[in-house]
């Protein structure tokens, strides 16, 4: 169907012979990549949000856990409805220094007004590389303490 089209198009335009097929094979392969690669990129922003919700699920989880554990009696938060991930770049080993980025992180959560018993839980979605490792190896109630998850 799209064959057709490039070659009417080409025949518009006054192509004909070998030259009006390579212009109609030439524009339908171009087509076809340009719509591989859209349906590429909506595959893998699928995949994103996907991944995101599963991480704010696991992030919900581990916070009611630390307040089973913790005993803590502040009222139950859902992170996905009252607080928006922070707008901060994720911390990048080698280039950022921990505490320079812990400084800057807690600037915003402070200025969002963020309560701190979920800032562990919201730095955890920023963390990569070996800080994203210590904070999988900890134990639930500390990862989802600040001051323990920052010492």
């Amino acid at each position: 169907m799209e064959f057709e089209k490039y070659v009417n198009l080409g025949r518009e335009i006054g192509l004909s012979g070998q030259e009006l097929l390579d212009f109609a094979q030439n524009r339908e392969t171009i087509e076809k990549k340009e719509r591989a690669k859209s349906e590429k990129e909506a595959r893998e922003d699928r995949e994103r949000v996907r991944k995101h919700e599963m991480e704010m699920k696991e992030l919900e989880l581990r916070l009611r856990e630390a307040q089973v554990v913790g005993g803590t009696q502040e009222p139950e938060i859902s992170l996905s409805r009252r607080v928006k991930l922070p707008q901060l770049s994720p911390f990048q080993d080698g280039r950022d220094e921990i505490d320079d980025y812990l400084s800057r992180f807690q600037t915003f959560a402070t200025a969002a007004g963020w309560p701190e018993s979920q800032w562990a839980s919201l730095l955890s979605t920023l963390l990569t590389g070996r800080a994203l490792a210590v904070y999988a190896a900890m134990q639930v109630a500390e990862s989802c303490d600040y001051k323990k998850l920052k010492s």
